[in-house]
């Protein structure tokens, strides 16, 4: 309080009051200033809050789509090695032989490759592999090399399992 005073006595009232004038302005400039940067500051963490929502659920579509379309790969791998081991033993399987060609695997052939990019690289090279093992099998002669064969069939398997498990974590999952 008594520098005020002091000011008083040393400067004249128009001073003082263009000195408390400036005060004041500086003070509701700085007010403005903060209310404008915070608001801009607002904004933008909303945006990057909204990108990065649209972000997570565009990365669990992909996610999940990943985890359909391998799991159904997997499962018509599984189906055509069924139907070759029936027609082995006698049974007559519709659909599975066309001139020479295994028309669900040839199938499953065109589709690992069109959709390798939502596969990704692991997985790719694992169903193709797989289809390869299954391939030689259907073209398998004497029961050594059959046996050999479905060996790699069961190894790559688990791999496949493995795979999975890593991939999605579906082993972590718990009630």
């Amino acid at each position: 309080m008594g520098t005020i005073i002091e000011l008083f006595e040393q400067y004249s009232a128009p001073i003082i009051l263009m000195i408390a004038f400036s005060s004041a302005v500086v003070y509701v400039l700085k007010l403005v200033i903060d209310k404008t940067v915070s608001t801009h500051f607002d904004r933008y963490t909303k945006e990057i809050e909204l990108r990065m929502n649209r972000r997570s659920e565009f990365e669990q579509k992909v996610l999940l789509d990943r985890y359909e379309l391998v799991s159904e790969i997997a499962n018509r791998i599984e189906r055509v090695t069924t139907d070759l081991n029936r027609a082995r033993h006698g049974a007559e399987v519709k659909g599975l032989f066309d001139k020479g060609d295994i028309v669900p695997l040839t199938e499953i052939f065109e589709d690992i490759a069109s959709k390798r990019y939502l596969l990704t690289e692991q997985f790719y090279q694992l169903f193709l592999n797989q289809c390869q093992v299954v391939l030689k099998i259907a073209n398998a002669k004497d029961k050594s090399c059959l046996e050999q064969l479905t060996r790699k069939y069961l190894s790559n398997r688990e791999e496949f399992t493995k795979l999975v498990n890593e991939v999605f974590g579906i082993d972590k999952i718990s009630w």
